[in-house]
């Protein structure tokens, strides 16, 4: 368990109601995803299993993939359903043109978060 991760598990028990919105941009918006899954995972440890909901939200600027979807049938296995799951408020804003977002490639099989907003040529796709 890092430093971090113990420094905002002993905030959010002394206030009880701390929220958390991570974002981040390029890589540090895939480490901010990451972060949240993981803030999440430890926080309801760090209760007993009582999920807290400690992250309010996540949003991500030009991020790469960052997470695994599974081969099988069960989408429940994949990344898409544990930020669904996990994260009350996900967001991914992308560029017209930027290759970072289209990192790595689709063939090995990694994916973004759900929910973007698509600044395109022309204009806005949400």
């Amino acid at each position: 368990m890092c430093f971090i991760t113990q420094q905002m598990g002993a905030l959010h028990h002394a206030t009880g109601n701390t929220r958390i919105l991570l974002t981040g941009h390029s890589l540090g918006g895939a480490m901010a995803e990451i972060a949240a899954l993981y803030l999440q995972i430890y926080l309801g440890a760090f209760y007993n299993g009582a999920r807290p909901n400690a992250v309010s939200g996540l949003v991500t600027f030009g991020a790469p993939r960052t997470g695994y979807v599974s081969t099988t049938r069960d989408t429940s296995l994949s990344w898409p359903h544990y930020v669904n799951a996990l994260v009350p408020f996900a967001l991914r804003i992308t560029k017209f043109e930027d290759i970072v977002p289209n990192s790595p490639a689709l063939c090995t099989r990694c994916w973004h978060a759900p929910r973007e907003v698509f600044y395109g040529e022309t204009q806005v796709r949400v």
